[in-house]
């Protein structure tokens, strides 16, 4: 893919917005949401520099 970030943006914007919407959908429970949105974290920390699983993160 020659351009990856508007891609990468357009993915974000959407699980945000998805993340969000879940909140007041009675067909999500609050432990998945939480477990999705821990997830969704885990993933955008995984995009920064300096990121190594198992270690602790620093702070941007």
């Amino acid at each position: 893919m020659a351009r990856p970030q508007p891609v990468i943006e357009r993915i974000a914007q959407a699980m945000g917005e998805t993340l969000r919407e879940a909140r007041s959908d009675p067909r999500v429970s609050a432990d998945t949401l939480a477990a999705m949105a821990q997830q969704w974290e885990l993933g955008l920390h995984m995009r920064r520099p300096g990121f190594h699983p198992g270690y602790p993160m620093r702070s941007s």
